[in-house]
């Protein structure tokens, strides 16, 4: 496991809560073919970026955290 692989595992983490990559994207005010290169590994995910990922976790609600868990639960059922 690579050093920044916690940080990609955040970022799997928020796609879910908020509801898919272009809702990410769209709050964390970037293009998704830079939101896929940091889901794919072909870029490190950045420290302020990751900040950011933090923040979308903590503020999110008890139901968003709900459905993540459903969505993360059959995504890695289906791998």
């Amino acid at each position: 496991m690579g050093d920044r692989e916690p940080y990609r595992d955040t970022l799997t983490y928020a796609v879910a809560l908020v509801g898919g990559k272009r809702q990410l994207a769209a709050r964390l005010n970037i293009r998704i073919q830079l939101l896929d290169n940091w889901l794919c590994g072909v870029e490190a995910v950045p420290d302020h970026v990751f900040m950011a990922l933090v923040d979308v976790i903590v503020e999110s609600s008890r139901e968003a955290r709900e459905r993540s868990r459903n969505v993360l639960t059959r995504f890695s059922t289906a791998v």
